[in-house]
């Protein structure tokens, strides 16, 4: 199929015109041309990329839906509604509908690693537990996911800067796939906060905390041996990766406990982690055979896990904790 092919460009078109149409009320036709004409330049100008490919074919296959039920658009389109959103003066909408997009730029859980992160918690655990997720953001992903699971009395800490986190080096790039969800902390912020309100009113019997700051600072002043079950998705880049999971092996209660994480697409292998070893600050990179990860989280979990299982992007392991490093 021909990517300048104009049925395909009036798919993607239709798209975006219904995106900013459902956030504005009386959104001008001038901006509604401005934003196709973006898109027109977009594709002529990238020609026959892997992104523009998937963004085609992402517009067809969901040309018939209504924006409120388009499901995991291709990064290229979020990248696109944060550069539209500059060109015609409206950032503060586009935040608005990346923020509603029912997609992975506002919450942290894939829909494959869903299983697999909801079965984790009950296979371990039968009893209240004390937990502690290290990165909520939106509280969309992850967070319901513990909420829904957790043993009846257990204490759920939910851990967060909820500012921007880019490097310099992606954020000079502008390539990076996140830098559109780089913008939405203070959305990210109130968005968590509803999630917890909501928690406690339809599961009163778990007791949840809110804490702001960065996990460098917070995790320091954790008690030892203070909790069951952790789960690191705080950022992706090598050194904080890595930080976070020094600093959380000894808040482990005993070996039984479970220290998880996410966004680990590829088991690592000598190639990878050569690869991961020279861009420890790129949050995502596209490996030479075309396949995508986090190359910090990779590098990080090689280096500081010993023996872990994954599946989908989610990844677990026990066996450390205050019994085990007397052991």
């Amino acid at each position: 199929m021909s990517v300048g092919d104009a049925f395909y460009q009036q798919c993607v078109k239709r798209l975006l015109r219904a995106a900013w149409q459902s956030e504005i009320d009386h959104l001008s036709e001038e901006a509604l041309r401005c934003i196709e004409a973006s898109v027109d330049e977009l594709i002529t100008t990238r020609g026959d990329t892997d992104e523009v490919k998937d963004l085609i074919r992402w517009a067809e296959t969901h040309r018939d839906l209504p924006f409120s039920e388009l499901r995991d658009p291709p990064a290229v389109l979020v990248q696109g509604l944060s550069r539209l959103s500059a060109l015609i003066g409206k950032g503060a909408v586009a935040n608005r509908i990346l923020s509603a997009l029912p997609v992975n730029y506002t919450n942290q859980a894939w829909p494959s690693r869903m299983a697999s992160m909801k079965a984790i918690i009950p296979q371990h655990f039968d009893r209240p537990i004390a937990a502690l997720e290290v990165g909520t953001w939106f509280g969309l992903g992850s967070t319901p996911v513990w909420l829904d699971t957790l043993p009846t009395g257990s204490s759920l800490t939910l851990l967060d800067c909820w500012t921007s986190y880019l490097s310099e080096t992606d954020l000079s790039t502008g390539h990076c796939i996140y830098r559109a969800m780089d913008d939405l902390a203070a959305a990210a912020f109130a968005s968590a906060a509803r999630t917890v309100r909501d928690a406690e009113t339809r599961r009163p019997d778990l007791r949840i905390t809110m804490i702001r700051g960065r996990s460098a600072d917070v995790l320091a002043q954790m008690r030892a041996a203070q909790f069951d079950f952790i789960y690191v998705d705080a950022s992706h880049y090598y050194a904080d990766v890595k930080r976070d999971l020094i600093a959380c092996k000894p808040l482990l209660r005993d070996s039984s406990s479970v220290l998880c994480g996410d966004d680990l697409e590829l088991m690592p292998s000598p190639e990878l982690l050569e690869l991961a070893r020279t861009v420890p600050d790129r949050d995502f990179i596209v490996a030479p055979d075309g396949r995508g990860f986090h190359p910090g989280v990779m590098l990080a979990v090689s280096e500081e896990i010993p023996r872990f299982e994954m599946k989908s992007g989610f990844w677990w392991a026990t066996g450390f904790g205050n019994d085990a490093a007397h052991a």
